[in-house]
């Protein structure tokens, strides 16, 4: 199964959405990836749509009854692991979202038994919550694509460096042969393949490590467990995708449910909620949290409601949306940039392995017709084991920034629940 794109958040400090959630463990675990790619030196040279349900008008969330009952249906040996399962499932499970839904229902019961301007505020903030829970579980997604896409990465690199270490072989046997008919050269070193064989073993250690801690954390997100070895998973097959970096940035703007959950907040404010509001939603600025002083019962009792309050939190409100759009659209622009970047990428490493290729086919005629070009076959070999290695490393880059795009521009839960393609172009927009 061939995975279309998905969705992105942010991974940069000042692209933070507001939520201290987003620095969890689980990304940095994810994120691994990276130093394993950087030690490759030597590889180098080498359900299913879950329901969704309707809490508030227009809002998709994924619930923890429908995660449920998709479990079943999962034998204890996965015959095949698509990535948007793991991510649906990771969403579902996804201990942010759970945490604010948890105090969006909290809010709504403390306020049940008050008058109905109390009831309108809590319901109005629950609604808040909810959409920014549901904001929240592209980042459980996210988090659990990349985990899922690097070890489809680890399984391509093993694969060619049991590649390298079988040619490493064949060339230690033919020069064992030489040295026995006494035809060795001081410029021949069996020894030297052997450092390289070991070198390599080396690297699958590193890879097969990392993998553990891969698992270890596709296991907790997703509650899915898999070995690489018995398990029918995707290939890291990217096709480059032709991205409209302003229209992803529209439709970003229009579908974030972080966003809209703002635009809603600043619809219900009132003379009535006001106070609610500004006392339960504090910001935070510089490390400080800006709460709204206490008054007490009886300046309550005595004062008639402030308009003033009612003005001003609009505008806070209004404020953190504009800001929150701004950063938006920033990130978005800046993530399709890096996509559009990695694309380029993959070409140039693509256009390498193909020269290599060409390159071995000339030489391999050259010996076939008996002159001596054994040995610059082989080195080519090597050369092209390395460029392979390079190019996987350059898809995962690009798979990885894809995940960055399709979880910034919004709604990569819900694409991956519904088995539709995760990765929005941009083209989308168009008339």
């Amino acid at each position: 199964m061939t995975s279309q794109q998905h969705y992105g958040r942010d991974r940069r400090g000042n692209s933070n959405r507001g939520s201290d959630f987003r620095a969890g463990p689980w990304l940095s675990i994810c994120l691994v990836w990276a130093a394993w790619c950087s030690s490759w030196n030597l590889l180098h040279a080498s359900d299913a749509a879950v329901s969704l349900e309707h809490r508030e008008p227009r809002l998709q969330v994924v619930t923890a009854e429908a995660i449920k009952a998709l479990q079943p249906r999962l034998p204890d040996a996965y015959p095949s692991v698509p990535g948007p399962m793991i991510a649906c499932r990771a969403a579902g499970r996804w201990m942010p979202s759970q945490l604010l839904r948890q105090r969006a229902k909290t809010i709504e019961e403390v306020y049940c038994d008050q008058n109905q301007c109390s009831r309108d505020a809590a319901r109005a903030i629950a609604t808040f919550l909810r959409y920014q829970a549901c904001a929240q579980e592209d980042s459980g997604a996210s988090a659990a694509l990349k985990a899922y896409y690097s070890r489809v990465a680890i399984k391509e690199q093993l694969h060619l460096a049991q590649q390298g270490t079988n040619l490493l072989d064949q060339h230690s046997e033919s020069i064992e042969t030489l040295f026995k008919q006494g035809l060795g050269s001081i410029d021949k070193d069996p020894s030297e393949l052997l450092r390289r064989k070991i070198e390599l073993e080396d690297q699958r250690i590193v890879a097969r490590r990392t993998d553990a801690q891969l698992r270890s954390a596709l296991c907790q997100l997703a509650d899915v467990d898999f070995d690489l070895e018995h398990t029918q998973i995707e290939s890291l097959d990217v096709h480059q995708q032709s991205i409209t970096c302003e229209g992803l940035c529209q439709i970003a703007v229009q579908q974030r449910l972080d966003l809209r959950a703002w635009e809603c907040l600043c619809n219900g404010i009132n003379d009535c909620s006001a106070e609610m509001f500004a006392q339960t939603l504090t910001p935070m600025v510089g490390g400080v949290t800006l709460s709204l002083p206490n008054l007490c019962f009886l300046d309550k009792l005595m004062m008639r409601r402030n308009s003033c309050l009612t003005v001003n939190v609009r505008k806070e409100i209004s404020l953190a949306h504009q800001q929150l759009k701004r950063r938006i659209e920033r990130s978005v622009h800046e993530d399709c940039l890096a996509l559009q970047a990695a694309y380029q990428r993959i070409e140039l490493a693509d256009q390498i392995v193909h020269s290599l290729e060409r390159r071995i086919d000339q030489l391999a005629a050259l010996d076939a017709k008996g002159e001596s070009a054994a040995i610059h076959l082989f080195d080519a070999r090597g050369k092209l084991a390395i460029s392979r290695s390079t190019a996987v490393q350059r898809r995962l880059e690009a798979r990885l920034a894809e995940i960055d795009v399709a979880e910034e521009v919004g709604g990569l839960a819900c694409r991956c629940c519904e088995n539709v393609p995760w990765l929005l172009t941009g083209v989308e927009t168009s008339p």
